[in-house]
């Protein structure tokens, strides 16, 4: 065989090499299908499903792993007024708190409070300041507006830095963790978890804006120390027919010391709450004609003191004021999202169960109460 012959290819290698050209060009049409169909999808669509994936990031700015549960949740930096950045784990620490305060320039009750913050701020001991950071979550979209009502708070307090826009969608996520609905709110929490102190700095604030009451809001209270703290209300027998002429009983909160404690959070005219409130008011009497310690503390959710007032002579057991800045404190502190809700304690003020108000048609809290009370009398 010649040297010619030898490097012709032979039938087979021309039927593989064509097989392999018929692929390539196979290869290439489903490839140039593929973009055509890449260009094809709605921008629209596009742009919401890119949208969507930003905001289920937990983070808007990259940080270090190593940051504090703070830093994460308002940002590696705050600004003071003055705009000079200060990292923000130098705000966090064992025993210290921060006061995460919403609100904004436009809404009423936002500013007429804003001024009652800041005498109250600027009278909190420099003492108490060391343990306690205030950073304004402002939900102000404009800019500019956002950095002058930041200039009106105290030099000493901080705010979330505006960062290309993102500083509102990051303020919307704090407030959907904390359960934050109205404006303005001082939300008090730790700052080595991260979990919520106390909600009612709002409450707290109105009711003494002098910074008197050397109460802290910031350092975290037992619920038996909430439940004990203050006194209580009860209703006398008689209604009167002028809501202006209604009276109270006070009660002490020591009374509520070694019983089982049923915290009702209820209405008087929603038809579920009105049904729930029927076997309680049933199981109530039961109980304590058995003489077994129980109580019932009534968290209205009425909207107004008028409504309230009627709620609570709707009730016979004992009840927070309207006013009483632990009606809101015990609605975060045991995730309350509807009405109506019971939470039961025994003896020791420990839950025994976050939804009693479903066990009350099988009277299993009665049973509870009394198989309880009886072990302990043997």
């Amino acid at each position: 065989m010649s040297h010619e012959q030898s490097s012709k290819p032979s039938s087979g290698v021309k039927a593989v090499k064509a097989v392999e050209s018929d692929s390539a060009e196979s290869d290439d049409a489903s490839q140039k299908s593929k973009t055509s169909a890449k260009a094809a999808v709605d921008p629209v669509a596009a742009a919401l499903a890119a949208a969507f994936a930003a905001a289920a990031s937990d983070d808007i700015y990259p940080l270090d792993h190593r940051s504090g549960p703070i830093s994460r949740l308002v940002g590696e930096y705050v600004m003071d007024r003055r705009r000079v950045r200060k990292r923000t784990s130098e705000l966090e620490g064992p025993g210290r708190a921060i006061g995460l305060f919403f609100s904004d320039h436009i809404t009423d009750p936002c500013r007429i409070f804003t001024p009652l913050f800041t005498t109250w701020w600027n009278r909190v001991s420099s003492a108490d300041k060391r343990d306690l950071s205030i950073i304004l979550c402002c939900t102000e979209s404009n800019k500019w507006m956002y950095h002058a009502y930041a200039a009106t708070l105290p030099a000493d307090t901080y705010h979330v830095p505006w960062e290309d826009g993102c500083v509102v969608r990051r303020v919307e996520r704090i407030a959907t963790k904390y359960n934050v609905n109205d404006l303005p709110c001082l939300f008090f929490i730790d700052t080595t978890n991260g979990d919520g102190l106390q909600p009612s700095g709002v409450e707290m604030i109105l009711s003494d804006p002098s910074a008197r009451n050397p109460c802290r809001p910031w350092i975290p209270l037992s619920i038996r120390d909430i439940l004990l703290a203050r006194s209580y209300i009860i209703a006398p027998k008689e209604k009167p027919d002028d809501h202006r002429e209604y009276k109270y009983i006070s009660v002490d909160g020591s009374k509520l010391e070694n019983k089982y404690i049923a915290i009702y959070f209820s209405t008087s005219w929603a038809p579920e709450c009105i049904a729930v409130s029927a076997i309680l008011r049933s199981l109530y009497k039961s109980l304590r004609k058995a003489k077994v310690p129980f109580d019932v503390v009534y968290c209205s959710g009425a909207l107004s003191e008028e409504k309230f007032l009627e709620d609570f002579y709707s009730v016979p057991w004992l009840a927070l004021r309207y006013d009483d800045m632990r009606r809101k404190f015990l609605t975060h502190y045991f995730h309350i999202k509807g009405l109506p809700r019971l939470v039961l304690l025994d003896r020791n003020f420990r839950v025994i169960t976050n939804f009693g108000h479903a066990a009350l048609k099988h009277d299993a809290l009665g049973q509870v109460c009394r198989a309880s009370h009886g072990r302990r009398r043997l």
